[in-house]
């Protein structure tokens, strides 16, 4: 008889030690590791997104880890299916996922809603208006159409605007409105086993502090040189350049004025921790989340995760 496959999702904003915690379990289950950090999916964008090196992952049959090259664009409907074609193949039992985006987990456990296909026309026209325009103008439009979703990220963030205005003009609805009249038609991982979801938490001041010391040592490993190296392969505008660390170190590269070294860490800690603070938001929303302090060691947080795994126990 075939034993239901686990699903264990390792989450927590960034800076929390999500990594090493989900590398102890790969190797301890003998499971693969599949990556839900969207940055970390690109080549070139390693030490800014702190993704693993290879040294790290060595003997870890792992996935999703540079997938794509500038210019392409990765959206939840290609994760999701790749996820899925990567479960389909595995003659793995456990499956260990870790990353921050809580997008990504709810389309992967839960499945994906499946919209008809948009006329290309339409994205192609939207995109030649960014390039005139600018990304503020269309974000107007986005808020005047859906301003609680518009609310949620910023002018800066085209791929989002052209995605939410080419489905306005498309089906005359929002896609939250359009969601609400469909089902989700792709199944996610919950049909296929059982799903474990934990967060490893640091107090406030604590998770603040890792923050200024990832954002130190990203320096100490050449982050500097590795925006440098990417601007000349691709567009400042592509969006994995404009996430946290990435889009501060490119806007002070363009005033062309001395460096000051100590101001851009702190502009980049500060926004870390916006965004740190968004994260631990919706994590707080969700039910079904098993919290690990962040203070216990890697070795109590792995005994932790293993015993609720294998006894079935979830929140």
């Amino acid at each position: 008889m075939m034993r239901e496959k686990k699903f264990i999702f390792i989450l927590g904003p960034t800076a929390t030690g999500k990594t090493d915690l989900a590398i102890e379990l790969c190797q301890k289950l003998k499971a693969p590791l599949l990556n839900l950090d969207s940055i970390q999916m690109y080549r070139g964008l390693d030490i800014g997104s702190a993704k693993p090196t290879e040294r790290e992952l060595k003997g870890v049959e792992h996935h999703l880890f540079s997938i794509a090259s500038y210019p392409e664009l990765l959206d939840a409907s290609q994760i999701f299916d790749k996820v899925m074609n990567i479960v389909a193949n595995s003659k793995h039992e456990s499956f260990i996922f870790c990353g921050g985006s809580g997008f990504y987990l709810q389309s992967i456990e839960k499945g994906m809603f499946e919209i008809d296909s948009i006329d290309p026309s339409i994205r192609k026209s939207l995109q030649e208006r960014i390039d005139t325009e600018g990304g503020e103008a269309l974000f107007e439009e986005w808020l005047a159409i859906d301003p609680e979703a518009a609310r949620k990220t910023s002018a800066q963030d085209h791929y989002r605007i052209i995605r939410a205005l080419e489905i306005y003009q498309a089906f005359g609805k929002t896609l939250s409105q359009l969601r609400e009249g469909l089902e989700r038609t792709k199944s996610g991982l919950a049909s296929l086993g059982q799903v474990f979801k934990f967060e490893i938490e640091w107090e406030k001041d604590l998770l603040n502090r890792r923050i200024s010391q990832r954002v130190d040592k990203m320096f100490e490993m050449g982050f500097l040189q590795e925006v440098r190296d990417l601007l000349q392969v691709c567009d400042e505008n592509w969006k994995p350049m404009q996430s946290v660390g990435y889009k501060e170190v490119v806007e002070t590269l363009k005033k062309g004025e001395e460096l000051n070294l100590p101001e851009l860490k702190e502009l980049i800690s500060l926004r870390t921790r916006q965004l740190a603070k968004k994260q631990r938001t919706w994590f707080k929303k969700q039910q079904d989340i098993a919290c690990l302090s962040g203070r216990d060691s890697l070795d109590e947080q792995l005994k932790y995760v293993l015993s609720r795994v294998q006894s079935g126990e979830n929140p």
